[in-house]
């Protein structure tokens, strides 16, 4: 199955939001409720997790707002798919497809001296350490929602 492309990758709005809680960010973005907040928060605080994991699987939110805002803190790009042609065929010959599956992640591009890789989960510091041991070059994040990740390396 193919991918569509959208757009090309762009910072998020909300610039002003870097370095505010993900909480913090959904509210300003009217993503969730402060009702809804407050009670992820308090279900995190039982069971752990992150507060993005919880809000999402309290149906408080969508996975995309929840990397929108994550894209808004850390001052990523956010691109909503990933189409198979995006896909350098190179880059990904040397990543084993379980890892990709398991890591969420696909490398899409060189720009420059980094490999620019769609990932559902930047702040999973293994994983991105693993794809650059495995590439040999730095990565640049690309947030990208999971289902679409899976699409591409199903496709």
């Amino acid at each position: 199955m193919e991918g569509i492309a959208e757009a090309p990758a762009r910072k998020p709005a909300g610039q002003g939001l870097a370095g505010l809680r993900i909480g913090e960010i959904l509210l300003a973005q009217g993503a969730v409720t402060r009702e809804k907040l407050e009670e992820a928060l308090a279900a995190q605080g039982e069971r752990g997790g992150r507060l993005g994991e919880v809000l999402v699987s309290l149906k408080a939110c969508s996975e995309e707002q929840v990397l929108k805002a994550l894209a808004a803190q850390l001052e990523l790009p956010y691109q909503m798919r990933v189409a198979t042609e995006e896909v350098s065929q190179e880059l990904i010959s040397k990543v084993p497809i379980n890892f990709a599956k398991q890591a969420r992640l696909l490398p899409l591009r060189v720009e420059g001296d980094q490999v620019v890789a769609a990932m559902a989960d930047p702040m999973d510091t293994g994983a991105v350490d693993s794809l650059r041991l495995l590439l040999g070059t730095p990565v640049s994040p690309l947030l990208v929602p999971t289902q679409s990740i899976l699409d591409c390396i199903n496709s």
